[in-house]
């Protein structure tokens, strides 16, 4: 099959399949934008799908020729790479599949610790008005459930069960799981709710509302969370995802499993997971000290 109307099947199928407008766009970005450059090389035959496997590794030595940084080649590698296997999957391509998806290079993990955790929660803004509690309670949520910026904004009250102390989440993908928010949480978002419930009422079931009423979007949460670094003078960046970030770590240096991590976050790769292992030493560092056997020496 010619490999345009290949990436056309490929892309029906991950629609019928319910993934998101932006999955989709990230593959209009990553393989599509590969079967544009392999148009333009000389031997290419539109028509050879067993020879895609190698033009997709000519593309990714063409992106590392070019410098691009070791994660925009990776993330595009990823796209590529999910394209492959599908097309060996439904038997469009001959295998096996060969094609090496470029490493994922370490994340540079900067969370916050406790302390400016504290700090944070503590100089949101005026918690006299309904943004500004509002604000408090956002980023306690953030901290304590690990929630993504859109997951957070597009939350409805139907997915908040507060007496069961848990929130419904819609992930990446439309993927449903569950979080458990802690007993200061809950009382701080039925706190909320009171406040917002004499504003909007019930003319939408957005969780999160300006000071008319009107739902919120990103921006509105990227906005305070700017000038909350200002004022508390974090010097580090400050933003939603930092937020998840400390939530991963804090709950592993509390003494969290990875395995159960892994689905409070949303991730589907273990490997993802993994990775705030490296950065969560103070609970090695406790438990080395208790149980090092150089003490009965």
């Amino acid at each position: 099959m010619q490999a345009y109307l290949l990436y056309d099947e490929f892309i029906a199928d991950k629609k019928i399949a319910l993934v998101s407008p932006k999955t989709i766009n990230f593959y209009e970005d990553s393989v599509y934008r590969w079967l544009e450059w392999c148009e333009k090389q000389p031997r290419y035959d539109r028509s050879d799908a067993d020879a895609l496997q190698r033009w997709a590794k000519l593309y990714m030595l063409s992106l590392v020729e070019r410098q691009l940084s070791p994660y925009t080649i990776h993330t595009y590698g990823r796209g590529i790479r999910t394209f492959l296997k599908w097309a060996i999957h439904e038997e469009y391509m001959a295998g096996p599949y060969k094609f090496a998806c470029p490493p994922k290079p370490q994340k540079d993990i900067r969370p916050l610790d406790l302390g400016a955790a504290r700090d944070a929660l503590a100089q949101v803004a005026n918690q006299d008005t309904l943004v500004g509690f509002r604000n408090t309670v956002i980023v306690r949520t953030f901290v304590d459930t690990g929630l993504r910026l859109s997951e957070l904004v597009d939350m409805e009250l139907g997915d908040l069960d507060l007496e069961a102390r848990s929130i419904r989440v819609k992930g990446k993908g439309q993927k449903v799981r569950f979080v458990y928010p802690s007993l200061p949480t809950v009382k701080a978002l039925r706190a909320y709710l009171a406040q917002r419930e004499d504003i909007v009422g019930k003319v939408h079931s957005r969780v999160w509302v300006g000071e008319k009423g009107e739902p919120i979007g990103l921006r509105a949460v990227q906005s305070f969370m700017s000038r909350l670094k200002k004022r508390i003078k974090y010097e580090g960046k400050l933003s939603p995802h930092i937020l998840r970030h400390t939530y991963a770590i804090l709950f592993l240096e509390k003494g969290g499993n990875l395995a159960s991590l892994q689905g409070l976050m949303g991730h589907v790769d273990a490997e993802t997971t993994m990775e705030y292992a490296n950065f969560s030493r103070h609970q090695d560092q406790r438990i080395a000290t208790r149980f090092s056997p150089g003490s009965d020496l």
